[in-house]
């Protein structure tokens, strides 16, 4: 996933496709369909990675620490690690459009960042 993401903070979402990515890796674009079957999958996993990155520092609260605190932590991070990269996060926009989440917003997911934007625009 980190030439996908590299080629994503390259050339932005629009240009983000398999076969792209395969000329950047230096293979041929069915070589590389054996791994990822459809480009929704490719933006799944890149989802995926971009929040494992940004969240893997992230430490369950201390017992001490207040609920309300940590959430804000929580969501600042998540912020955070979405505007890591080029294209993913725009403020104030309808998520369904935000690439390369583009999809995948649905019943939990959509509510999250919805919760995500709220705190981080309070804090």
């Amino acid at each position: 996933m980190g030439a996908a993401l590299d080629l994503l903070d390259a050339d932005g979402f629009d240009q983000m496709s398999l076969r792209r990515l395969a000329s950047h890796l230096g293979m041929h674009a069915p070589g590389l369909y054996w791994y990822i079957e459809s480009k929704q999958d490719l933006i799944d996993l890149m989802a995926k990675a971009i929040l494992d990155r940004g969240l893997a520092d992230l430490k369950r609260p201390a017992p001490e620490t207040k609920w309300e605190d940590w959430l804000v932590e929580l969501a600042c991070t998540t912020r955070q690690a979405l505007l890591a990269y080029r294209d993913v996060f725009w403020r104030g926009r309808d998520y369904e459009d935000v690439p390369p989440f583009k999809g995948i917003y649905s019943g939990r997911a959509k509510a999250s960042l919805e919760v995500v934007v709220a705190i981080t625009r309070l804090a």
